[in-house]
């Protein structure tokens, strides 16, 4: 499998009086996608530059996140990997405040790699959802991706098509055990979509 790389974005489900970083993973072609649409949404965004300028040989950019200056990406090595599909689901996302969301979706092409990080192992996810919606206040279902609350750059909605996927993987475990994480990769009841939820809604 290609390399892959961790950077570090603002955390959105943390409160507003805190300020946290979030990790995401992803390649080369992914992370120049997410670059482009950070600077297509401010021309003057310091990642954006700081990821472009790492892919033209500059791997000591850095960038400001949680007020702090980081290193824009750092190379990892994925360590397993698994790919399925999953049939529709109902389920039920708690936000930062334990406030629950309804959610749903029709099917879901899920991906999923493990990655050795500042010492511990870490369980990544994306997802490709068809038919994905939240339940509204009057309890009609609405469809996810047109507003959103979380880092929109990592996420791409088509209106047409009816998806809603993250372009960066997300994570969902953490352990100190390689084993324990491979044995949860092809097991569907792991998958949360917690941390893809936080894109949606935030802190909110």
């Amino acid at each position: 499998m290609n390399l892959h790389y961790v950077i570090n974005l603002w955390e959105p489900a943390a409160p507003a009086f805190c300020s946290f970083s979030k990790p995401y993973v992803g390649n080369k072609k992914d992370l120049l996608k997410v670059a482009a649409k950070m600077q297509n949404a401010d021309p003057q965004s310091e990642t954006a530059k700081a990821i472009q300028e790492y892919f033209n040989g500059n791997h000591g950019a850095t960038h400001n996140i949680a007020y702090r200056e980081v290193p824009i990406l750092t190379p990892v090595r994925v360590l397993a990997c698994s790919t399925m599909r999953l049939p529709d689901r109902t389920w039920e996302h708690i936000n930062a405040w334990g406030y629950p969301y309804k959610m749903k979706f029709d099917s879901a092409d899920v991906s999923q790699i493990i990655i050795r990080f500042e010492g511990k192992y870490h369980r990544f996810i994306k997802a490709r959802f068809a038919g994905f919606c939240h339940e509204g206040i009057k309890g009609d279902w609405q469809s996810v991706g047109f507003m959103l609350f979380g880092n929109a750059e990592v996420i791409e909605a088509n209106d047409e098509m009816n998806t809603f996927e993250n372009l960066l993987y997300v994570k969902e475990d953490t352990a100190k055990n390689k084993q324990m994480l491979k044995a949860e990769l092809d097991d569907p009841r792991n998958i949360v979509f917690d941390r893809i939820c936080d894109e949606i809604f935030g802190d909110g």
